[in-house]
């Protein structure tokens, strides 16, 4: 699947405190669009089972947080940047 970049929207961006492979920080930059050409295809077996459009009502389980973060957040007009894994600090 091809997209071009000027159909891209930054909708989310998150601060990770820890990835899934705990080899630190990172950030995941989260876009939308609905204008693409191709297949979609799982560019990166060995990081993902599979790659498939579903309904945003039938996400798979497990599913990471970060993911569920942004897309809460992009869903419900929320703030465009968030923390995960980071402690709560005193305000």
């Amino acid at each position: 699947m091809l997209v071009d970049p000027v159909d891209l929207s930054l909708v989310h961006v998150v601060h990770v405190e820890q990835g899934w492979d705990q080899a630190g920080q990172l950030i995941v930059f989260v876009f939308a669009t609905d204008t693409w050409t191709g297949e979609l295809t799982n560019t990166e077996p060995d990081k993902h089972l599979a790659a498939r459009w579903v309904a945003v009502s039938r996400l798979p389980e497990p599913a990471f947080p970060t993911t569920m973060q942004a897309l809460a957040a992009y869903r419900n007009a929320g703030p465009s940047f968030s923390h995960y894994g980071w402690p709560a600090t005193a305000e």
